[in-house]
């Protein structure tokens, strides 16, 4: 697989999100790109909830990024979900985002990832429901 800028994997923490991780993963080592994690929160102004999330982003950037020798990154998008990442696309460069089929572990297209197929003009990646998976902290 040629170079790719970069594998954007949006996350809620759910199991879904972690197979995506996953196959991000092995989209971005297969390609010698960045992986950046992003969660997406409609809160700027609790603290101490942003804090929380970044925190556990850079805990599991740090991990993953010793685990498979990849450069992983991570970031908090604020606001809409389809502006924060259009735009994340547009300042960083990512050329596939990876999300699961949704966050609840239904087997019906979720709500982001329908909004994503209908407006990125980037490849998106869906990556099915998978049980007994969790996001390690």
């Amino acid at each position: 697989m040629e170079n790719i800028k970069g594998v954007l994997v949006p996350t809620d923490f759910s199991p879904t999100a972690w197979k995506a991780v996953m196959t991000g993963i092995r989209l971005a080592k297969g390609s010698n790109s960045p992986l950046t994690l992003m969660h997406i929160t409609p809160y700027t102004s609790d603290s101490q909830y942003v804090e929380e999330i970044d925190t556990k982003l850079r805990n599991i950037s740090e991990n993953l990024s010793g685990l498979y020798s990849l450069n992983v990154k991570s970031v908090i998008g604020y606001g809409d979900r389809l502006e924060a990442i259009t735009n994340f696309i547009r300042e960083a460069g990512a050329e596939i985002i990876v999300m699961g089929l949704n966050g609840t572990g239904s087997n019906e297209i979720g709500s982001m990832t329908g909004e994503m197929l209908r407006h990125l003009e980037c490849p998106v990646v869906v990556v099915p429901a998978m049980e007994n998976s969790s996001i390690p902290a």
